[in-house]
């Protein structure tokens, strides 16, 4: 795409023809990356499109999830920095679609691996300052 906003609203679509493909398919959860923590770096005025365009399609995947018995999850591991319209649109989707049980849909949105391991790094450093978790029990587990 020479133009990335363009490119952006179109892979809005494709998110909406992978998943009925992956219904049609038989595959019961998808799991897509829709944008990282590492994208809160790009310019100012792409992240605006961006939030926009996650708005558009949030009210277009709940509808189609409510239709299609498909429950939607959204991962942040940032949701700090969300403007309140994509908080609003998670919630919502999230709470019209909690049981729908024909397809799963997880949407990670803000979601870094980094700030996942920090955020389970500072729970884990809480239970055993706070003495309910010894370092000893510290394992794949404990996550």
């Amino acid at each position: 795409y020479k133009d990335a906003l363009k490119g952006h609203w179109d892979g809005g679509q494709t998110l909406v023809d992978t998943v009925r493909w992956c219904m049609e398919e038989g595959v019961q959860v998808l799991t897509v990356y829709a944008f990282s923590t590492e994208n809160w770096k790009r310019e100012e005025k792409e992240v605006e499109v961006l939030m926009t365009i996650f708005v558009k399609y949030a009210e277009r995947c709940e509808r189609e999830a409510l239709e299609k018995d498909i429950r939607i999850k959204v991962f942040c591991t940032d949701r700090t920095r969300l403007p309140p319209g994509v908080i609003a649109a998670i919630d919502k989707m999230e709470r019209n679609t909690a049981d729908k049980t024909g397809f799963s849909l997880n949407l990670c949105v803000s979601y870094g691996s980094r700030g996942d391991i920090a955020q389970a790094a500072r729970s884990i450093s809480t239970k055993v300052m706070e003495g309910t978790m010894l370092v000893e029990e510290i394992d794949e587990q404990a996550f």
